[in-house]
C-alpha cells in the first residue's frame, strides 16, 4: 500500500511540475495540459529502452562461464 502511494504521489508530482513550468514558460492552460499528459508517455517508452540498454551493459559485465575441455 505504502508503495503504491509512493508511485501515485511521484505520478502527481511530475504531473504538476509538467504543467507548471510549461503555464509558466507559454501562459497557455492548453499547453500545460498537453505536455502535461503527453511528456509522461513520451518517458515511459524512454524507460523501456534506457532499461534495456543498462540490461545489455550489466549482461556483457558479467563474468563468463568457462567450459573445460575434456
Amino acid at each position: 500500500m505504502v508503495k503504491a502511494c509512493e508511485v501515485s504521489s511521484g505520478v502527481a508530482l511530475h504531473l504538476v511540475v509538467g504543467f507548471s513550468v510549461t503555464y509558466t514558460m507559454t501562459g497557455s492552460i492548453a499547453a500545460g495540459g498537453l505536455v502535461a499528459l503527453v511528456e509522461p508517455l513520451c518517458m515511459v517508452v524512454a524507460h523501456h529502452f534506457h532499461d534495456k540498454v543498462w540490461h545489455g551493459i550489466k549482461a556483457r559485465r558479467q563474468p563468463q562461464p568457462q567450459t573445460v575441455a575434456a
